[in-house]
């Protein structure tokens, strides 16, 4: 049976390790069904990607990546009690290749330069937070050119109105949460290239 307030690392060179995490308002790892659809989704993708993990919480996300083969982990949080507890997860598992960052995550996306090929958005539900985000993610060009980027929300909310110039790559609903993982529409990446 496992402990409360774990999260298991479902497959890669962590596989089965547990990362503990403080329950708080908000808090709600990634189901391990919707995580195991999800990185099954992002198989062609993962190998030596840069990942930003907003909204990182528990890091269920941030750490599956990693454990996955992804080179480099961002997870964004501004609880600061969250932070100390992915710090110490990060100790545990014996890695350096996770940046985190203890800041509100709009916040850092107008402030970052940096660009990542694989952007997960899970922000707290009942909030406005996803669509929010996903237009300033869309704004600061954060993602590589054949980024994607990952929105997990209630079954209950509006879906997502997107930015032009993106479409839904992938979606799904299991229980009470729908997630879906948006790509650019190839023209819009090729003009995109024509530019620079």
């Amino acid at each position: 049976m496992r402990a409360r307030h774990t999260v298991r690392i479902i497959a890669g060179h962590w596989r089965h390790r547990l990362i503990r995490f403080d329950p708080g308002e908000g808090l709600r790892p990634t189901p391990d069904g919707v995580r195991e659809t999800l990185f099954n989704w992002l198989i062609p993708l993962i190998n030596g990607a840069r990942c930003l993990d907003l909204f990182a919480g528990s890091g269920a996300l941030g750490f599956e990546a990693l454990s996955r083969g992804a080179a480099q982990v961002t997870m964004v949080d501004h609880q600061r009690p969250v932070c100390l507890r992915l710090r110490e997860n990060c100790e545990l598992l014996g890695t350096t290749q996770i940046n985190i960052v203890c800041s509100d995550a709009l916040t850092y996306l107008r402030q970052t330069f940096d660009q990542f090929d694989i952007i997960f958005i899970d922000p707290p539900y009942n909030t406005l937070l996803a669509t929010q985000t996903f237009n300033l993610l869309n704004r600061q060009t954060t993602t590589t050119p054949d980024g994607v980027i990952y929105v997990e929300s209630g079954t209950h909310m509006e879906p997502l109105v997107l930015p032009s110039g993106w479409e839904i790559f992938r979606q799904k609903a299991q229980g009470e949460v729908r997630y879906q993982l948006y790509q650019k529409i190839k023209e819009t990446v090729n003009r995109e290239w024509a530019s620079t």
